[in-house]
């Protein structure tokens, strides 16, 4: 064949190539969209959006921490306890005192003898006979009687100083102190308690009780 001939031959051959080319490329973009705008087409509704409320809020718990014990209780006031009695008790001490001297002649003999003797002359002296004799016998009579009480005021006269030691009972008071009865305040509570011997300031606490030591 003439080369004249077929030169123009092959580049009608190849333009219709590109031309078959670029339409196959056309057809294929058009497929591929029509098959994403069919799959879009397809897809579900998108479900709208719900707003959800706000979770609660869950107070924390408030956790206290206790106030420490007191570890003594504070005394505000001790009252001894006080028992009294009486007991007999003697006495002595040294009295200065006046006795009566020892009567040697307790009947008074002398002196009625004495008194009696007088008596009996002082009546002889009166008188006359018989009458002499009476009043001799009345004044020895009356004499004897004078002469004994004269006697008997003399030895109660006749006495003496001495020292003697004298007693007698007393009623004497005793006390003791039976302990003591104290008060005291624990934080704002107050209580009692006995005690065998004076406190001081402040009690012990062991477990929120107090103790006397």
């Amino acid at each position: 064949m003439d080369n004249r001939i077929a030169l123009p031959a092959l580049a009608v051959a190849g333009l219709l190539g590109v031309a078959g080319l670029g339409y196959g490329a056309y057809q294929a973009g058009v497929s591929r969209v029509q098959i994403q705008t069919d799959t879009a087409t397809t897809e579900p509704p998108t479900a709208p959006a719900v707003a959800t409320a706000p979770a609660p809020v869950v107070p924390r718990p408030v956790v206290t921490t206790p106030a420490p014990r007191p570890q003594v209780a504070q005394v505000t006031h001790v009252e001894p306890i006080i028992t009294t009695w009486q007991e007999p008790r003697q006495v002595c001490e040294a009295v200065t005192v006046q006795r009566q001297a020892p009567v040697r002649d307790e009947r008074r003999v002398a002196g009625t003898l004495l008194g009696a003797a007088i008596g009996g002359v002082v009546g002889h002296q009166f008188g006359g006979g018989s009458g002499k004799d009476a009043a001799t016998v009345a004044g020895a009579i009356a004499g004897g009687y004078a002469g004994n009480r004269v006697q008997a005021s003399r030895q109660q006269a006749n006495t003496y100083t001495t020292t003697e030691q004298q007693c007698h009972t007393v009623m004497e008071p005793k006390s003791r102190t039976d302990g003591y009865q104290v008060t005291y305040r624990l934080g704002n509570d107050t209580g009692t308690l006995h005690m065998d011997e004076r406190p001081g300031d402040t009690l012990p606490v062991r477990n929120g009780v107090v103790r006397a030591y």
